[in-house]
């Protein structure tokens, strides 16, 4: 993670034409996914949790500001909605050709189960029920998220490309 100052500068003194493709994740959905996650289990609270959240995500607001042209932010939710969009934006961006594998999980062009804290989809399939189940992660976490981790993901959202 590219959480300090001085790890970002070694990134881009390491990869001087690389990218960092960061993906933001609204705070009640993370923390729904970080209860399940093992190395965030460690942390005792879900305050604690969001503080992590917190750190993670203004540290991907000064790399884009930082390196705008070699920073990439994705919304997850967006992501997982509308997949081969917002790898289409991905791959232009990169100056890659957009390939069909790109909107599916793959390990070496194999199809994978992708990763969820809702149960696995199948090997090829994105497991969209993070969406589905907004309304009750929502409710679920209200008391624990503030307005201003919502804050902070908006001003996220609106440097998403």
């Amino acid at each position: 993670m590219l959480q300090q100052p001085q790890d970002r500068e070694k990134f881009w003194q390491t990869y001087p034409t690389g990218w960092h493709i960061a993906i933001v994740r609204r705070p009640d959905s993370w923390l729904h996914s970080a209860e399940k996650e093992s190395k965030l289990r460690e942390l005792s609270t879900n305050a604690a949790r969001l503080k992590h959240w917190r750190a993670s995500v203004e540290s991907i607001l000064e790399g884009k500001k930082e390196n705008p042209d070699r920073v990439i932010v994705v919304e997850f939710e967006d992501f997982v909605a509308n997949t081969s969009d917002t790898m289409c934006r991905i791959a232009e961006k990169l100056g890659i050709r957009n390939d069909a594998t790109l909107s599916i999980p793959t390990f070496n062009g194999e199809p994978i189960s992708s990763n969820s804290s809702f149960g696995t989809a199948p090997p090829g399939k994105i497991d969209k029920t993070v969406i589905d189940r907004k309304d009750i992660v929502e409710k679920k976490y209200s008391q624990q998220v503030d307005d201003e981790d919502f804050e902070i993901y908006e001003r996220a959202r609106n440097v998403a490309d």
